[in-house]
């Protein structure tokens, strides 16, 4: 809309002027019968073009106005899913803080573990966010955590049991490909939580850089239409 206006605008502009340029061409150097007609013609051009120009600078003050309201609407919005996925993210630092650090040995792996407490509503809620490249990183490491849930829940002990239902006729463990599958699926992930953990804190740290940007925007300290708003993809955490 506000492109429409100045199309319109500079088209009234040059329709102006060149009506102008006729009546100076008529008016200079000629003796005119219509001198007082010319004059008044000209007189009303110029205060057709002062209008003009005072109704487009109103129009354009009112829609700028209205998409800085709708910005600023969408970042209210926006603030408490970022809240939302920050406490989120802490929970997770945590969690992977505590798996690190336990000193995790394959060969303890007697039983299923327990998974970090996962809000699923904040989750899904993630869809509201307006900055894609943050959004990609979110929806990239739920998939790390889905992976390692999967994993977590499945008991491995349980697999290799020595129960007499576990094995067939020919004295062959039934589960042995399903164990050692889940095995080594459980080990993986034990050797890459370190660098979950840092992938973590990163987007930790990206989701508070955020929330500082919508809160001077929601408070009035920098405009909803700054390019910094947006995480760009070789930005520093």
């Amino acid at each position: 809309m506000s492109k429409k206006i100045d199309y319109i605008f500079i088209a009234c502009v040059i329709v102006f002027v060149i009506s102008l340029l006729v009546f100076i061409i008529q008016f200079i150097g000629k003796d005119s019968e219509n001198e007082a007609t010319i004059t008044s013609g000209l007189l009303s051009f110029f205060g057709g073009a002062v209008g003009a120009i005072g109704a487009y600078g109103v129009a354009k003050h009112q829609i700028n106005e209205e998409k800085k309201s709708n910005k600023i609407n969408q970042f209210n919005a926006e603030y408490p899913v970022y809240i939302g996925l920050e406490l989120e993210f802490k929970k997770i630092v945590e969690f992977l803080d505590r798996e690190k650090t336990k000193n995790l040995i394959i060969n303890r792996e007697e039983s299923q573990w327990d998974f970090y407490d996962m809000n699923e509503d904040t989750w899904e809620k993630k869809w509201r966010l307006s900055d894609p490249f943050l959004l990609k990183k979110i929806i990239e490491f739920q998939t790390i955590l889905t992976k390692i849930q999967e994993s977590y829940e499945v008991d491995i002990a349980q697999l290799n049991s020595d129960n007499r239902d576990s094995w067939n006729d020919k004295g062959i463990r039934k589960n042995f490909k399903i164990w050692k599958t889940e095995r080594e699926k459980r080990q993986k992930i034990v050797s890459e939580i370190p660098i979950y953990y840092q992938q973590a804190e990163n987007i930790l740290k990206l989701l508070e850089q955020q929330i500082e940007k919508i809160q001077n925007i929601i408070n009035g300290k920098n405009s909803p239409f700054d390019d910094n708003i947006y995480i760009k993809e070789n930005e520093k955490v």
